[in-house]
């Protein structure tokens, strides 16, 4: 994803389409975001994408750490109108809606700094 026009504004993104200014980020973003994910064929987010993408960026403010996909699955009881026969049923609607992977599409989508790669330390 190159950088996007919002809120009249030229919003920059990195290589990978996270948002090289988090503070840039606002619902008008988020949905310049959802347009770009919709239009590279990925499947329509819809009203749970959305909340989930708010939920993401909520969890980040309040714990400065991105929620697992186990946190999240946890929600799936939780969730009014969307409900899910179990964890599995939502977690399979969770990969519908992002096949290649929820956390880092909804990190991308909620204007989050891309995860940190943890890498195998060698202590010796």
């Amino acid at each position: 994803m190159s950088d996007f026009q919002a809120n009249g504004k030229t919003i920059k993104t990195s290589p990978d389409g996270f948002l090289e200014d988090p503070n840039d980020w606002d619902e008008c973003v988020m949905e310049a975001l959802i347009t770009q994910y919709e239009s590279e064929g990925n499947p329509e987010v819809g009203a749970l994408g959305r909340w989930l993408i708010k939920f993401m960026r909520d969890y980040y403010e309040e714990h400065m750490v991105h929620p697992s996909l186990n946190r999240i699955l946890r929600l799936w009881d939780k969730l009014e109108g969307h409900k899910h026969e179990s964890r599995d049923a939502f977690r399979d609607t969770l990969f519908e809606m992002f096949p290649r992977g929820p956390i880092p599409a909804l990190t991308r989508m909620a204007g989050l700094p891309e995860q940190a790669v943890e890498e195998e330390f060698d202590a010796g």
